[in-house]
């Protein structure tokens, strides 16, 4: 199955913006794509709610404790490009290029600044900071990112916390040209080598929690603040432009869930607005802190996640299995994520004890040895 598109025809969800002529899609891939498609470029992530620095700087040095995780997400597992079959010179059958689905891995880490109270005997937290790279790859397209991140954070009286956070980084996209088959081998909007472009890339969040009220976490972030257009090639003709992402985050924690205190809900929504708007739905069940499993949902691109995990000493590992609900079940084999987290308190050393040191002339004379 395969089709050619007319004239010209915009990719927004690889490379967005890239006018193509005439190139021959499988539709295993134009599944995912469509004329005028707009769809979420950023990196989809069933654990969302667990790489939350991924999205929102404020929440880097969150309840004052330095955290690491790191991510992996494959994507439609089994999609294929079929195109070969029908681009072959001299009509001979040539395989199809496996492994064609989206696949993300990052790394993030964030620490807690704040000033220690020796008469409190804690640390008060006010920000943190961080640093987050990934690699998303999308067919014959990769995206680079790494950031530098910064949160301000405002701890009140009753122990509900507002924090403010940004970060910059660098956002490199690089596309495969020699992959691309095309009818007119001197088509120009095609390239016909590894092209590659780099630019800035920001992003601004705020994050709110209530301990108080079932652990509410909400927390507001925007990427790519300022949208850049990359250019492909020595002509510049092939050009790709990101996106400003919304996204609205959700999350609560219901202790004694069922009656049960061995038990607690963990829901959370993340909602995401590029041109339209897009829901992540999650549900967990946690059991004793430490087995954790449920139910996820997302919208647009319809999937069904099974999820579960397994925390011990401040480390937690994830896994999820996503069921794809669309056509593209035809295809693929679904969605594979697994995320690991860890966080740790580092607590200052005690003050040394005070030791009087007596000076003989100090010392009442009278009632001296001396």
């Amino acid at each position: 199955m395969c089709f050619v598109p007319k004239l010209k025809m915009e990719v927004k969800n690889t490379v967005p913006k890239l006018k193509i002529k005439s190139v021959i899609v499988c539709a295993s891939i134009g599944l995912m794509f469509s004329n005028n498609a707009h769809a979420q470029q950023d990196p989809y992530y069933t654990h969302y709610n667990f790489v939350r620095q991924m999205y929102n700087p404020a929440v880097v040095g969150f309840d004052g404790k330095w955290c690491a995780y790191g991510i992996s997400h494959s994507q439609y597992v089994g999609l294929q490009d079929r195109t070969p079959e029908y681009t072959t010179p001299n009509n001979s059958i040539s395989a199809p290029v496996r492994a064609m689905g989206p696949k993300t891995n990052g790394l993030g880490i964030s620490a807690p600044l704040g000033k220690f109270d020796r008469a409190l005997g804690e640390s008060k937290n006010f920000g943190g900071v961080g640093l987050i790279a990934y690699s998303d790859n999308l067919g014959y397209e990769k995206n680079t990112v790494i950031r530098g991140q910064f949160a301000y954070r405002k701890v009140f009286a009753s122990g509900n916390t507002l924090a403010f956070g940004a970060d910059v980084g660098f956002h490199t996209k690089s596309l495969d040209g020699s992959k691309l088959r095309a009818i007119d081998p001197n088509d120009p909007f095609i390239p016909i080598g590894s092209v590659s472009d780099g630019k800035l890339t920001a992003t601004f969040g705020a994050f709110y929690t209530n301990k108080n009220f079932n652990n509410l976490h909400i927390g507001l972030s925007s990427t790519n603040l300022a949208p850049q257009t990359y250019s492909y090639g020595e002509n510049g003709l092939v050009k790709t432009q990101t996106a400003r992402h919304y996204y609205l985050l959700g999350a609560m924690q219901f202790d004694n869930f069922l009656g049960n205190p061995s038990l607690a809900l963990h829901p959370s929504v993340l909602l995401k607005y590029n041109s339209v708007v897009q829901a992540d739905a999650n549900a967990l069940v946690e059991y004793m802190e430490t087995f954790s499993g449920g139910l996820g949902y997302r919208s647009i691109t319809d999937a069904l996640s099974l999820m579960i995990g397994y925390k011990v000493k401040g480390v937690r590992i994830g896994y999820s299995y996503d069921i794809t609900l669309s056509r593209l079940q035809r295809v693929s084999n679904g969605t594979h994520e697994i995320c690991i987290n860890y966080c740790w308190i580092i607590t200052p050393p005690p003050p040394p004890p005070v030791i009087p040191i007596l000076s003989p002339r100090t010392l009442d004379r009278e009632n001296s040895r001396w």
